[in-house]
């Protein structure tokens, strides 16, 4: 289980508010060790400290199939992978619905 997260590897973040920033990292990172489940959830909700509050799930969760990544659009947090799939992030629970599902 991952407890926090080194700025270091982040490859995108976005500012929440004043504590909390939604962060993308790489899929390849040696953080996941190559656990092909654990690569497909590279986004996360950290602290300022960098402690994780959340990390992103959905129910299309497949193997190594990682976010690429995320944006806010209209007040609305997003994730896009890399396989075509945009999905709208529930900020509050880190559950990611698919809202495009290319393949």
């Amino acid at each position: 289980m991952i407890k926090s997260i080194d700025k270091k590897i982040i490859n995108k973040a976005i500012n929440i508010n004043n504590n909390l920033q939604l962060v993308l990292i790489d899929g390849c990172d040696v953080i996941f060790k190559k656990k092909p489940l654990e690569i497909s959830r590279n986004v996360f909700m950290v602290n300022s400290r960098g402690e994780v509050i959340w990390r992103i799930c959905s129910k299309n969760d497949k193997y190594g199939d990682s976010f690429t990544n995320i944006y806010e659009k209209n007040g609305e947090f997003k994730a896009y992978r890399w396989d075509g799939g945009q999905y709208n992030i529930d900020i509050k629970t880190g559950f990611a619905t698919p809202e495009i599902l290319l393949k």
